[in-house]
């Protein structure tokens, strides 16, 4: 199965029930589901929101029709296309030439030569 990274779904506004298997219940008759992604409070272990990912963008836009403001276990899900993550570019490293040779904190010795 191909799955194209256009056809995922975000969904949010999840009541404390919500499960993989119940989001792949609500969601199931719109189309093949290919994964579900539920993400959850690192404090509370309460689901926070959900990415779904179709097989297909047919799949994806019905979900959407279908679902958006539906009643899931007593709250109106929010549902719309998943964005896709910016990824930042990872930092350039600038290297600088050496002026010369260092001699200690205080550059080069100056005076004359105490023995």
């Amino acid at each position: 199965m191909h799955i194209r990274m256009n056809s995922r779904v975000y969904v949010s506004n999840l009541p404390e029930v919500t499960t993989e298997e119940n989001l792949r219940t609500a969601f199931g008759p719109f189309g093949d589901i290919a994964k579900v992604f539920v993400a959850t409070d690192r404090d509370t272990a309460l689901p926070t929101y959900a990415f779904i990912t179709y097989a297909t963008v047919g799949d994806m836009t019905a979900s959407i029709a279908g679902m958006n403001d539906a009643d899931f276990h007593g709250r109106k899900l929010a549902v719309s296309v998943a964005r896709e993550a910016k990824v930042a570019p990872a930092p350039r490293r600038i290297v600088l030439p050496m002026a010369g040779p260092r001699r200690g904190p205080g550059g080069p010795a100056r005076g004359p030569v105490r023995r």
